[in-house]
């Protein structure tokens, strides 16, 4: 390696060693709130599903296919069969969402199985998903829709963060909404906003799952989550849940907002874009040798 992309990939290295004890600090700073909040709204039967997931016949093809595929973005397992369980036992009607792929074709599968009805995805990069995609149109009784929505930085009530762009029509006509999947592009990429698009659209009871919830990044989202929505409720939390963690709130229709919970992202956004910057310049800096 020339001495100049030494010196680059050094300083990337450095920003991010900062950057990750930066979360790391958050998170302990908020532990002791959301464990408060943790047992005092804990549901007993999602806690059962969260620590042994059971089969689901409608959906155990697609579950064998992530077990033996080696994609690094798609859901784990356990993860497939925890939403296959819930859409079962809790029979939502319309399902939306952040992320889409081999977890949109097991959402679909278990809500055919229930008689079916709506699955909206967004997704920053549709292609990835086109295959699932391809079977979820042939279900019967399932009205899907998948929409492509890039990522941008944008001022928001809620701060400077990366938001979906032009999906908030579809998923206001789409709604209301009572079960939301969370898993797109890691918190300052995208995941912290999803909340904030979906809130007005969800119907009281509505489930949650935020998928890696045991990352620093994602507890704090937690953390300001709650500050910022009464009618929020934790109900279930796995961090050592298989890969990454996960936690389970509901929504009780409370769309009352403390908007100031949401200006710490001010602070995140230039820091985390200056780290994509190094890591970009390392990462497409020709390859030299001396």
């Amino acid at each position: 390696m020339a001495p100049r992309a030494a010196s680059d990939h050094a300083w990337a290295s450095a920003i991010d060693e900062r950057i990750e004890r930066w979360r790391r600090r958050q998170a302990l700073r908020v532990a002791p709130d959301l464990d408060r909040r943790r047992r005092s709204d804990e549901d007993p039967l999602i806690l059962e599903l969260l620590s042994s997931p059971g089969p689901s016949p409608e959906t155990d093809d697609v579950i064998e296919a992530i077990a033996t595929s080696r994609g690094t973005w798609s859901v784990s397992v356990e993860l497939g069969r925890l939403l296959a369980d819930l859409v079962r036992r809790f029979r939502p009607t319309s399902v939306l969402e952040f992320g889409s792929g081999q977890s949109s074709l097991i959402l679909a599968r278990a809500l055919a199985a229930n008689g079916g009805r709506r699955i909206t995805s967004i997704d920053h990069e549709a292609r990835f998903s086109r295959t699932a995609w391809e079977a979820i149109e042939k279900l019967p009784g399932v009205d899907a829709r998948r929409v492509e929505a890039p990522l941008r930085w944008s001022l928001e009530r809620w701060g400077v963060q990366r938001v979906y762009a032009g999906c908030a029509e579809v998923i206001a006509a789409r709604g209301p909404h009572d079960f939301l999947l969370i898993d797109g592009p890691q918190w300052w990429y995208g995941r912290e906003a999803t909340l904030h698009l979906a809130v007005p659209s969800l119907a009281p009871g509505a489930l949650i799952v935020l998928d890696d919830a045991g990352r620093h990044g994602e507890r704090a989202i937690l953390a300001r989550w709650l500050a910022t929505y009464p009618g929020l409720r934790w109900v279930a939390d796995a961090p050592g849940f298989p890969r990454m963690g996960v936690a389970v709130l509901r929504w009780q229709g409370d769309r009352s907002a403390h908007w100031q919970a949401r200006w710490t992202s001010l602070v995140e956004a230039p820091i985390l874009r200056l780290q994509r910057f190094c890591r970009g310049r390392h990462a497409h800096r020709p390859s030299l040798t001396t």
